[in-house]
């Protein structure tokens, strides 16, 4: 009976044993369009759902899936930008035709994420299977977003990106009613991701200065 004992003991204490029992059960899977309308729908007004468009933000201003966030793929910092994400919430990327997701899908599962899926055809497919689209609150054209830089989601909860157009480099401010600036950024281009999390709800300004002229825009904190 001791000798039987000191055998399970024995393993209960392995590593092999400890790691089979805290593995975690993940999920990756590659969808349809019929799938994702449904998956949507399924999971509408959960914060633990995460839409990702990873198409370049003036794609995106024309045209993205409702309550997606826009991460630019082509970003130098986008990597680094993924993988600060919650690990354990869930996500639902998309690019163009499948190409730029299929490959953040496939990296996001290298970088061990919860809850993965990845959208066949992309958009594309999605605007061909009849499902609806939305463009960014107050992009009127692709003339405005070469002007001004694109602030979105906006309204926001959680962080935000500024998307500055390409070869414009300034300095970028966050500044609250008070005047306060709560938010400042160098040499700022690209896409730039301001974390909002701890701050009170109501309108926030999102300032830029380069040499060429200054922009300001408002934010609404939920």
């Amino acid at each position: 009976m001791k000798t039987t004992f000191t055998l399970i003991l024995c393993l209960l204490l392995s590593p092999a044993f400890a790691q089979e029992a805290t593995q975690i059960d993940t999920t990756y899977r590659t969808i349809t369009v019929v799938q994702a309308d449904s998956l949507i729908t399924a999971r509408a007004g959960d914060t633990n759902f995460v839409i990702i468009d990873v198409r370049t933000p003036a794609d995106y201003a024309i045209s993205h899936i409702a309550n997606a966030i826009n991460i630019n793929f082509y970003d130098v910092n986008f990597n680094s930008i993924i993988q600060a994400l919650d690990h354990n919430k869930s996500y639902l990327l998309y690019c163009a035709a499948g190409s730029r997701s299929t490959q953040t899908f496939i990296r996001m599962q290298s970088w061990h994420f919860l809850e993965v899926y990845n959208l066949s055809g992309g958009i594309n497919g999605w605007i061909t299977g009849g499902y609806p689209v939305v463009t960014t609150t107050g992009i009127a054209s692709m003339a405005a977003w070469a002007a001004n830089p694109i602030t979105y989601p906006n309204p926001v909860s959680g962080s935000f990106n500024v998307s500055i157009q390409p070869l414009s480099i300034g300095t970028l401010s966050l500044i609250d009613m008070a005047g306060n600036v709560i938010y400042s950024e160098q040499s700022a281009t690209g896409v730039r991701n301001i974390d909002m999390t701890g701050r009170h709800s109501g309108i926030y300004f999102i300032r830029f200065d380069s040499n060429t002229r200054s922009y300001t825009g408002k934010v609404i904190l939920k």
